[in-house]
């Protein structure tokens, strides 16, 4: 699996609800489509022991794809900015500034054995 993170600030104008359904309707399109098999969409809560350098922006998406292919397709369909995919894409990104991403693949990952 690989994943595509996203970090943004969200604009004051927008509610965390109207973010999140806005990425959710995005993000389902391109599942839709084939290509996103999973997503996330994070907001950062305040603890003051785990909060050591932390980023400045408050909200986190991901989106799962099954491979490296899948992301690559995904990113030029997106980029050929076509509807409906421009305007769910313009949804979410109106709503955010900030703006940073990156891409991770999963080398291992586990439960815990124990079932806690």
């Amino acid at each position: 699996m690989i994943t595509m993170h996203g970090l943004f600030t969200l604009k004051d104008e927008f509610t965390l609800e109207q973010f999140s359904q806005s990425f959710n309707d995005y993000a389902q399109h391109l599942s839709d489509q084939g290509y996103v098999t999973g997503w996330t969409c994070f907001f950062r809560e305040p603890h003051n022991n785990y909060n050591l350098n932390s980023p400045e922006q408050h909200g986190l998406i991901s989106m799962d794809f099954p491979s490296r292919k899948e992301l690559d397709e995904c990113w030029d369909f997106v980029v050929a900015d076509e509807e409906p995919i421009h305007s769910y894409h313009k949804g979410v990104n109106t709503k955010v500034t900030d703006i940073s991403f990156w891409v991770s693949q999963v080398v291992k990952s586990g439960t815990n054995q124990a079932g806690r």
